[in-house]
């Protein structure tokens, strides 16, 4: 079984010490520990399409953790059973020195351009008004968050939706790998709080399904009776 996951993801999946740590890592170890029949590998698939794309051809055996949304259920099916329940901030930045100031509804963000990632979703109240936009007009996808970071720092477009509890990573991860953008800096205009159950999730036109769904039923079904959600990610999040 080969697994592949969107890699920066505290504290859910994050390097640390040339190996991953968080949440799904220690479902991952149960799932190991209770099945010694299977033998599991990462594929590190560096871009978060890609390895969507991976695991509905079949390629990679499953994801480690994703939104479920109709779009990926096209090609994708879920664990009935979330791994987790992310409760997040989602907000809309703006580069630090626009002039852009804070706003109180989405209406007043519809004024402006965004830029996004292709394929991303943000939950129930902010998806229906990203498919509302007007295509190149108020809103424009890219391949990369480096690409919206430096579109949006530049001033090419006005904002992007970001995860808060993620957004300072990404950040570094961005000015590790372009430094000479390391000077972009954004700041928040709107928030959202949402509440999203993320699954474990295969190719729909595989077998990956039928050969491990029921295996890891039993894995989730056991990590919940030992701990719950918050005692699992206590350790990480005093760490943080």
């Amino acid at each position: 079984m080969t697994w592949c996951a969107f890699y920066d993801w505290h504290p859910w999946i994050y390097p640390a010490d040339n190996q991953y740590s968080g949440l799904l890592i220690d479902q991952l170890s149960l799932f190991k520990k209770l099945h010694p029949d299977v033998d599991v590998q990462p594929i590190f698939v560096d871009n978060w399409k890609r390895c969507q794309v991976e695991v509905a051809r079949g390629n990679v055996s499953m994801i480690l953790g994703a939104n479920r949304t109709p779009a990926r259920e096209q090609s994708l099916i879920f664990l009935e059973r979330p791994s987790f329940i992310n409760w997040t901030t989602v907000g809309a930045y703006v580069a630090d020195n626009s002039s852009l100031r804070p706003v109180s509804s989405l209406e007043e963000l519809r004024q402006y351009r965004m830029v996004m990632l292709r394929g991303n979703t943000f939950g129930p109240k902010l998806d229906p008004f990203i498919k509302s936009l007007e295509p190149e007009t108020q809103i424009q996808e890219v391949s990369s968050m480096n690409q919206l970071f430096q579109l949006v720092g530049i001033g090419r477009f006005d904002y992007f939706f970001s995860i808060k509890e993620t957004l300072p990573s990404l950040l570094a991860k961005h000015e590790k790998e372009f430094p000479q953008y390391g000077h972009l800096k954004f700041r928040e205009i709107y928030s959202v709080k949402r509440e999203t159950p993320v699954f474990i999730a295969f190719g729909r036109s595989t077998e990956n399904y039928s050969r491990f769904a029921e295996k890891w039923k039993h894995t989730l079904e056991e990590f919940y009776k030992q701990q719950t959600q918050d005692e699992a990610l206590e350790k990480y999040l005093v760490g943080k």
